[in-house]
């Protein structure tokens, strides 16, 4: 899934191998040629998927109207505790191109382990990202939606919130994100009740009914639609355009560390070279300032 999955190699057959690479293949479902590698570090076997995709004609359509748009740029990737040597590498990338970054922690799937090593890195601030990840919907994915128990969420809720400041101190930012987009209202009622200053989900910026901050992302580099994994080149600069248009002053590009390989990086490291000479790249405590909130 254009990452690298492990697998211990004494306890895994030639045809498992055969199996897992076209399991990984059919997965990664998209019109584009795929490089797959598979290699062996001591027991390990790593294998390894790296979709091709063309270079696109639009970054010149990106630079002009960066430069006559006044934006900030900030980044949220989503999953922490899925994962983690795949979300170290992206943070490392991140902190030497001085970029900050939210990261979305699953209360359930984060432990100290996970923030010991995060513990010396300065560019990161941890939101809380549900609390279990699961899905309780038959319909849109959601781990909130309508017909769950309010006094049951609430209390993972806050169960979630208290495990994340104890484990990040203050690297802990009071914001939730909802995994997979969806959470209905009764349960954002929660969240501005728990005195989360912000939520951070997707689609366009603003306060919502409750008086919620919602500093939002607009921009995916995951094609979950057909590929699950980077939607190359030209499906990112269309949705970076698309919000330049209609006039977005701070466009959130959303990552997911599991699902990014060396495509995904080399069109990162482009993107923030043109966004820092013609933009401006920001924080979630900036954004949220911007949007009417501070963060406590």
């Amino acid at each position: 899934m254009n990452r690298f999955n492990n697998y211990d190699m004494t306890a895994i057959s030639l045809e498992k191998v055969e199996s897992l690479i076209d399991e990984y293949l059919n997965q990664v479902n998209n019109p584009y040629l795929k490089k797959v590698a598979v290699q062996i570090n001591n027991n390990d076997l790593e294998v390894k998927i790296e979709p091709y995709y063309e270079d696109s004609d639009k970054w010149e359509t990106l630079i002009n109207l960066l430069k006559v748009k006044k934006v900030n740029f900030w980044f949220r990737d989503d999953d922490a505790g899925v994962d983690n040597c795949s979300l170290i590498h992206l943070i490392e990338f991140m902190n030497n191109l001085n970029i900050n970054i939210l990261i979305a922690a699953i209360p359930k799937e984060t432990d100290d382990n996970l923030a010991i090593k995060l513990k010396k890195y300065s560019n990161i601030r941890i939101g809380q990202h549900g609390y279990s990840h699961n899905n309780y919907s038959k319909e849109e994915q959601s781990e909130y939606p309508e017909n769950r128990n309010e006094e049951l969420v609430k209390s993972e809720i806050i169960r979630g919130r208290d495990k994340l400041k104890d484990l990040f101190g203050n690297k802990f930012i009071n914001v939730f994100i909802p995994p997979w987009f969806e959470i209905d209202k009764k349960f954002q009622k929660i969240i501005k009740r728990e005195n989360f200053v912000a939520m951070s989900n997707y689609w366009g910026n603003h306060i919502n009914e409750f008086n919620l901050i919602e500093a939002n992302c607009q921009v995916d580099l995951v094609d979950w639609d057909i590929a699950y994994t980077f939607g190359g080149e030209e499906f990112v600069l269309n949705q970076i355009i698309n919000e330049l248009e209609n006039d977005s002053s701070n466009i959130g590009i959303l990552l997911h560390h599991e699902r990014m390989g060396e495509e995904s990086y080399s069109f990162l490291n482009k993107l923030i070279t043109i966004l820092n000479k013609y933009a401006n790249i920001t924080s979630i405590e900036e954004v949220i300032k911007s949007l009417g909130g501070e963060n406590d």
